[in-house]
């Protein structure tokens, strides 16, 4: 029987050596997007301009960080500018270290945890403390020791820190809440908020994510109420992020489509028929960071899910979770050819946690004994 006191030293364990693993490489310099990030950081708490004040200046000329120069092509004008301003309060207020930068990242990873425990002692709230405290620990295991999430704890970008936070967020509330039927026009109003935040950090993964969430209402034979719920938090989360975006370029003295047709010209030069046999080719490092033991747990736990889906009305909100995986991975893989970059796929790593937790409680029927033994052959 696991007991409260063996359930707090498993989860130190956990994080003790999650720690060991990600502390000592955040001393390294910062490297191509890392020391932009870093550069406009610097110039806007310099000299209290905005973001797009920096870019229009250097643009064309790049820029110099830590002896190293690196040319600027296009910028942030490629991104909404709260991850600009987010990391310029974390160096005001910590210093300006590299490893500052890069324990923002680790800071996200952890309270992307903690928002993941919370979940589940919020979902299952109905079953006993012995079940909780073993998806807990499993999820958390999963979660922290995968490449792909120890390779985000260390990288200075956007998708493995504040976006990996809002997105989690915002689809973990919307799951709690579907679960137990809340979603109210309270509700869809506040998650219409966290989806504007999610689009001031970043604008091409929350439409994904509002894509998944139809497609999983498809799936479970409820199109009505998902184009409801879906059409009321874009609704919502469009006002609110069209009104801070017009009183943004406002101040900024920018056009408001500017950072869109810039999006777009990026896009345009990333995909091509020519070049899809090498990005093919490149989807191999998805997978690699991913690990290939892992990939195997997740096509199972998938295909269980979905098996379940066909059977019946669906298995509620794993089934999201699938889909959400699947769907990104897919979009950021496959369709959008030139996205090959592992880190854009680092936001589904909660929701694999999750799946897979509730997968292995499930079909393995852990108990104390089998966590205990888990642990044991990790460590050796």
């Amino acid at each position: 029987m696991l007991t409260l006191r063996a359930y707090l030293i498993s989860l130190g364990v956990i994080l003790g050596l999650y720690f060991l693993m990600v502390i000592p490489p955040l001393h390294k310099p910062l490297q191509f997007d890392e020391a932009e990030y870093a550069a406009f950081a610097r110039q806007i708490n310099k000299n209290g301009s905005t973001a797009i004040d920096y870019y229009g200046e250097n643009m064309q000329q790049g820029f110099t960080v830590n002896g190293r120069y690196f040319p600027m092509k296009y910028g942030f004008y490629s991104h909404p500018p709260l991850y600009a301003y987010f990391v310029t309060i974390i160096i005001k207020l910590f210093g300006d270290f590299d490893y500052v930068y890069r324990a923002v990242s680790m800071a996200s990873v952890l309270l992307t945890l903690l928002l993941v425990n919370l979940f589940i002692w919020a979902y299952y709230r109905d079953v006993d403390k012995q079940k909780k405290w073993i998806l807990s620990l499993i999820a958390s295991f999963i979660f922290l020791f995968t490449p792909l999430t120890l390779l985000g704890s260390q990288l200075v970008d956007i998708d493995n820190s504040l976006l990996l936070v809002s997105t989690t967020a915002f689809v973990l509330i919307f799951a709690y809440w579907y679960s137990r039927r809340k979603l109210r026009l309270g509700n869809l109003l506040l998650l219409g908020i966290i989806l504007c935040v999610n689009l001031l950090v970043k604008d091409t993964t929350p439409p994904l994510i509002i894509a998944c969430i139809f497609i999983f209402y498809l799936l479970t034979r409820k199109v009505k109420d998902g184009f409801k719920v879906c059409f009321a938090i874009t609704f919502f989360g469009v006002v609110f992020f069209s009104l801070v975006w017009y009183f943004y370029c406002r101040i900024a003295g920018i056009g408001p489509f500017l950072f869109l047709l810039i999006s777009c010209d990026m896009f345009m030069k990333r995909t091509g028929f020519s070049s899809i046999i090498e990005h093919l080719r490149l989807i191999k490092w998805n997978f690699f960071w991913l690990s290939v033991p892992l990939l195997v747990l997740i096509f199972i736990s998938f295909w269980h899910n979905l098996r379940h889906c066909l059977k019946s009305s669906g298995k509620g909100v794993m089934l999201l979770f699938v889909i959400i995986c699947g769907f990104i991975f897919t979009i950021y893989s496959v369709v959008l050819l030139g996205m090959y970059n592992t880190k854009y796929i680092i936001p589904i790593m909660p929701f694999v946690a999750l799946i897979l937790a509730d997968y292995l409680y499930e079909r393995l029927r852990f108990s104390a004994q089998v966590f205990k033994a888990g642990v044991v052959l990790f460590l050796a």
